[in-house]
């Protein structure tokens, strides 16, 4: 068994967490470089191609692998998600989010949304073996976009 198919047997969207995930990941961890160097891209942006990780042949894999660490971690403490998301009332797209502005240390996240302060910080723990997932993207002289990576 997959981990995709682990945690539809409890219930839980893996799609849902992987949208939340990219699109978290690109509003708030999202660069690419400029005249000025490497600077933040412009989170609208980066949002509207979240949303398009699986048909979007601009993600590279490495970029792909970033945004799905959410599945592994979810695997790995589903009991505590499954938690998580009937304390806070938080879908698995929330979740993903949640998951991405952790992991990046962000000032928000799974450890303030409302769930029991112990629960939100094993969740928050948990994420930190999987590193910032920051994102890179690549635009033409346009500032059209032609890949989305990693550093």
């Amino acid at each position: 068994m997959n981990n995709h198919e682990t945690l539809r047997e409890y219930g839980i969207d893996s799609a849902g967490l992987i949208e939340g995930s990219a699109c978290a990941s690109l509003w708030a961890n999202c660069y690419t470089d400029t005249e000025e160097g490497i600077t933040d891209l412009d989170s609208s942006t980066c949002e509207a191609l979240g949303f398009q990780i699986d048909a979007n042949e601009l993600w590279s894999e490495e970029a792909r692998a970033i945004v799905s660490d959410v599945i592994q971690w979810a695997v790995d403490n589903v009991a505590d998600v499954l938690l998580y998301m009937k304390q806070t009332n938080r879908d698995e797209n929330h979740v993903g989010h949640d998951f991405a502005l952790t992991r990046a240390g962000h000032l928000t996240g799974l450890w303030d949304r409302g769930a029991d302060h112990d629960l939100g910080d094993r969740l928050s723990v948990a994420t930190k073996p999987y590193g910032p997932g920051d994102l890179f993207v690549t635009l033409d002289d346009d500032g059209d976009v032609t890949e989305i990576g990693t550093f």
